[in-house]
């Protein structure tokens, strides 16, 4: 019996007033993750709410993986930033409460 797939979605808030650049923000996170890690949490940035703010879907049980990760992130577009978690949650609808 194959099982469902299980996500979490975690939303993210950049300290600039940017959009971020999603390949170069998904490069940034499998250089801290690891190539195998990266692999296995499969992230993707699937919605912005606003300029800076934006949600990472991941496989359950990578969430805390992705979260460490994004907190090593200084620089994006070649410009300083932070990226800070404001929420994870199993649904997209909980996100937007």
């Amino acid at each position: 019996m194959i099982m469902k797939k299980k996500y979490r979605y975690v939303l993210t808030m950049l300290s600039s007033n940017e959009q971020p650049n999603e390949t170069e923000l998904l490069k940034k996170i499998k250089e801290f993750m690891g190539v195998m890690r990266f692999a296995y949490a499969n992230p993707s940035i699937i919605k912005s709410f606003q300029e800076n703010k934006f949600v990472i879907k991941c496989i359950r049980g990578y969430e805390s993986d992705i979260i460490n990760a994004l907190s090593f992130i200084k620089q994006l577009n070649g410009k300083r930033t932070g990226i800070y978690t404001i929420k994870t949650s199993g649904t997209l609808k909980s996100l937007r409460a």
